[in-house]
């Protein structure tokens, strides 16, 4: 369970880092802020920085719109998110005194970033149908789905879906719950709550079948955790971490499991 952990905590720093930055441009773009410093240049290059990221998150928002269903769409995606990528690192470089060949390898590092993680977010939600904060805001998916029906007056327990613990985990930590979404998936198990997981899959789970095989063995089912939380982390940093991070604490659960595409509000870049 280390690396998933160290994974988790890695997860949370850099969103840590991510709104730290955020607030302090925010607090640079004010007059306050220039008038107590004295520096207006930063105030005015921070007001140019913040003028870049709404028009990315503008930019993001219609790119989000392309279906990704299929390879062409997920390519044509993820150039469109590089696109964006070189544009706003391109941007924000000259904004901050760069010269045209620093701005320039600023813009080739952004578009490299930006389509690496548009690609694990095309593929992420060619798989589930969604995207990682809707998918948060889904019932409760987290542990593993019962093979048998239970016996009358027998509840989910231990690591099973349904269970106190994943009931815990789905009320405090959401992200596991859009990880789950994929890890799911990746075993052949992605579906509604309460459907049975049988070898002859009467339910329809949908998935991987090589990866149902693999994830009856237990350990190898936890291990799948470690692709499903970085394949899910770099779709976040695509749609927008902030967004996401927000979006769970303000977006109430739905009630319902219903992965009917990408929602483009959730996908700002931001």
């Amino acid at each position: 369970m280390d690396p998933i952990v160290d994974a988790l905590q890695w997860a949370g720093d850099l969103a840590f880092q991510q709104v730290k930055s955020s607030v302090r441009l925010a607090i640079q773009a004010t007059p306050i802020y220039g008038a107590v410093t004295g520096d207006w240049e930063g105030m005015l290059r921070a007001d140019a920085q913040i003028g870049v990221q709404v028009a990315v998150s503008y930019a993001s928002m219609g790119v989000a719109k392309i279906p990704v269903n299929t390879l062409g769409g997920i390519l044509g995606y993820t150039a469109a998110k590089g696109g964006i990528g070189f544009g706003s690192a391109f941007a924000k470089a000259a904004i901050n005194g760069a010269s045209l060949d620093q701005a320039l390898g600023a813009g080739i590092k952004g578009a490299e970033y930006s389509a690496g993680y548009a690609l694990l977010s095309g593929t992420w939600s060619a798989a589930t149908n969604t995207d990682p904060l809707s998918a948060s805001r889904m019932n409760n998916t987290i542990g593993t789905k019962l093979t048998e029906k239970l016996k009358p007056g027998e509840s989910p327990s231990g690591f099973a879906a349904g269970s106190p613990f994943s009931n815990f985990l789905y009320s405090y930590i959401p992200f596991i719950q859009s990880v789950s979404a994929i890890h799911d998936w990746l075993g052949r198990s992605y579906g509604a709550p309460g459907l049975l997981n049988t070898g002859a899959n009467e339910a329809g789970l949908q998935g991987r079948g090589l990866g149902y095989e693999i994830s009856k063995f237990t350990p190898a089912n936890i291990a799948l955790m470690i692709p499903a939380t970085v394949w899910t982390y770099g779709a976040i940093l695509d749609r927008g971490l902030i967004t996401y991070s927000i979006g769970t604490m303000a977006v109430p659960p739905t009630g319902q499991w219903n992965p009917s595409g990408v929602n483009s509000n959730y996908s700002t870049g931001f």
